[in-house]
């Protein structure tokens, strides 16, 4: 009994020592919670973004533009028939490993820059005779001293002296002379706005992020894009050049860093191209639309138009959509409401029509068989283009028309592109920029938006095959949209756009009943 009650003394001791000894410990706070973002405010970010392109835009004068012919140039084709004739040789196939020598490759040369003054309608855009003489003498230096070389090797020079044309229709061999731009990204984290005008990685404790490889420009490395399941988050993500090796970046945390690889998105394929249209009224009113050169699906296309304005909510696919007929684009939109294309900012361009061009025309006939069934037969074609050869002149033309005021309200309209959609389907992009509700989602699209699919020949020597646009359209000025970027979409998604638009669309319960 006596030991019991000295342990029990020798405990109450110690308890007491214990609870006087130091401070007393308090568990750390947690980081504030971050509000999650809402749809609603990033459909308001996009309506003002969309909103300040149309009020920079702002091409008012294409004047200079203008393809000037005077006195013998008003008449004179450039070329000797001969030379068109060789340069309309479609069967000749292009080897890289081809070798010319130093006089062929001159020739070629010659060619190539005749065809820039001659059929080219970006001519003055890009500089004119200034520019064009400039990098000639370029190539022409390139080559000098050399007795023989490749055509690869050819067209390595000519990209290199030729890279400020941005114009995405116009292209050696099939391949822009300036690289696109493309999203590079990775889903392997995720981050939130946290209000403040910086990124919290999303998880239970919002760390902080503060750097990404050393530098502080964060939106430079973020993208907002939808989770798989639908909820708005922040990916990385930047842009660079197509074909590029994948972008390592360091992100710097509060608490460590993510070494992430970001690699380049490649346009989703998972979804049917044939039929290249098709509408469904089922749920979410969906219309696909993936090509605008076939005359078959112009009409029913058209047709959508009117109903799906009339949704509270609908989607617009064009990923894969590589232009076509503008008409058919215009046609849409007036039956949809928007006034018809580019309502915004008017209808604006410069038109080139050269004997030259009516003559590789007449010729190009396999390339534009689809838009045939607007323009006749094959033969209706070639005799037109022949006559116009042979009786026409050389000129360029201007056409602008009023401008229609912003569409304001309406519902809301989810388009999807990615970097296969150009051309028409960005003419078709750029009208709905000056429609209020409307959210793109995907890629960044091609950026073919300044030319048209114009001519395209074939040097003799070489077999370079060399198109150029015969059309300018200006819709924008050059820090509002860049031609080797195409269009920013509101909400990057490098896969399935439509499987996670349909995803936000349930968590976020926008579908009304």
């Amino acid at each position: 009994m006596r030991r019991l009650t000295g342990l029990m003394l020798c405990l109450l001791l110690l308890l007491s020592a214990c609870g006087t000894a130091g401070p007393v410990l308090t568990p750390t706070p947690s980081p504030a919670p971050v509000p999650l973002p809402s749809f609603e405010d990033v459909l308001t970010d996009s309506n003002a973004r969309h909103a300040d392109m149309v009020d920079r835009h702002l091409v008012e004068d294409l004047s200079p533009y203008l393809c000037e012919f005077s006195g013998g140039d008003l008449k004179a084709a450039g070329f000797t028939e001969e030379e068109l004739a060789a340069l309309v040789q479609y069967d000749a196939l292009y080897s890289a490993r081809t070798t010319l020598t130093a006089e062929e490759a001159d020739r070629d040369v010659d060619l190539l820059f005749r065809l820039f003054r001659y059929c080219f309608a970006l001519y003055e855009y890009y500089g004119g005779r200034k520019a064009f003489d400039a990098a000639r003498a370029a190539v022409e230096k390139d080559l000098a001293g050399q007795r023989f070389i490749t055509a690869g090797r050819l067209e390595e020079i000519l990209f290199t002296r030729l890279s400020f044309i941005t114009d995405g229709h116009s292209s050696l061999n099939g391949r822009p002379f300036t690289p696109r731009q493309r999203l590079y990204y990775s889903e392997e984290a995720a981050f939130l706005p946290d209000g403040a005008g910086g990124y919290v990685i999303d998880g239970v404790l919002p760390v902080r992020l503060t750097a990404v490889n050393g530098g502080t420009d964060l939106e430079h490395w973020i993208v907002p894009s939808i989770s798989p399941g639908g909820r708005l988050v922040w990916y990385p993500g930047t842009l660079a050049p197509s074909g590029d090796p994948a972008v390592e970046a360091v992100y710097t945390l509060e608490d460590g860093e993510l070494n992430l690889t970001l690699a380049e998105a490649q346009p989703y394929t998972g979804y049917e191209r044939t039929p290249a249209f098709s509408a469904s009224w089922d749920g979410v009113p969906t219309v696909t639309m993936r090509d605008f050169t076939d005359a078959d699906i112009r009409n029913p296309f058209i047709a959508t138009g009117a109903p799906l304005a009339e949704e509270p909510l609908a989607i617009l696919d064009l990923r894969g959509n590589g232009g076509g007929m503008l008409s058919t684009a215009s046609a849409w939109l007036y039956a949809y409401g928007c006034g018809g294309l580019a309502p915004f900012c008017g209808d604006i361009g410069v038109f080139l029509s050269t004997r030259a061009t009516s003559y590789i025309k007449a010729h190009d006939t396999p390339r534009r068989l689809p838009f045939l069934n607007y323009l006749g037969t094959p033969e209706q074609y070639h005799d037109k283009f022949m006559t116009d050869y042979r009786r026409r002149g050389n000129y360029s033309t201007l056409h602008q028309s009023e401008a229609v005021e912003r569409a304001e309200g309406g519902g809301l309209l989810f388009v999807l592109t990615d970097s296969a959609s150009m051309s028409c389907a960005e003419h078709l992009a750029a009208a709905l920029h000056g429609r209020e509700n409307t959210i793109f989602v995907g890629t960044n699209t091609k950026g073919a938006l300044l030319g048209d699919p114009g001519v395209l020949t074939v040097l003799p020597h070489s077999g370079i095959r060399v198109q150029l646009s015969v059309s300018l359209y200006l819709y924008y000025d050059g820090e509002t949209f860049d031609e080797t970027v195409g269009f920013h979409p509101d909400l990057w998604v490098g896969g399935d756009s439509l499987a996670r638009v349909e995803a936000l669309i349930s968590h976020y319960e926008l579908q009304q009943e």
